[in-house]
């Protein structure tokens, strides 16, 4: 995964000394085989090719997925999709300093969080 831009609340997954980054760079992650990709505001997703779901960025809004409000700078694996129904889709949303996100599984159970 190729990352740039503001990491201001850790969006692109960078050690909080890099608030801005010019120039593309490989993340460099425990995430393997990513597949989707999804942007909000501050926050981002990934799903892998096993449906497994991380998240990074701003939490704030609960729209991490992880349980707390507290930013992350590190990919975060999303616990109720560990073993569960694979995901599919994934959007990422934001404006108005609100956060959320929204995952589609295999089995067609839409679930929003955030």
């Amino acid at each position: 995964i190729w990352v740039w831009g503001s990491n201001k609340y850790g969006q692109i997954a960078l050690q909080q000394k890099y608030h801005f980054v010019q120039i593309p760079v490989l993340l460099k992650c425990d995430i393997t085989n990513p597949h989707i990709i999804a942007c909000g505001d501050y926050h981002t997703m990934v799903v892998t090719t096993d449906g497994e779901l991380y998240t990074f960025g701003q939490g704030r809004c609960g729209q991490l997925g992880t349980g707390n409000l507290e930013n992350s700078f590190d990919p975060k694996l999303v616990p109720t999709f560990s073993k569960k129904d694979k995901i599919i889709s994934i959007a990422a949303g934001g404006g108005f300093g609100c956060s959320h996100c929204l995952a589609l599984t295999e089995n067609s159970i839409l679930y929003s969080w955030g």
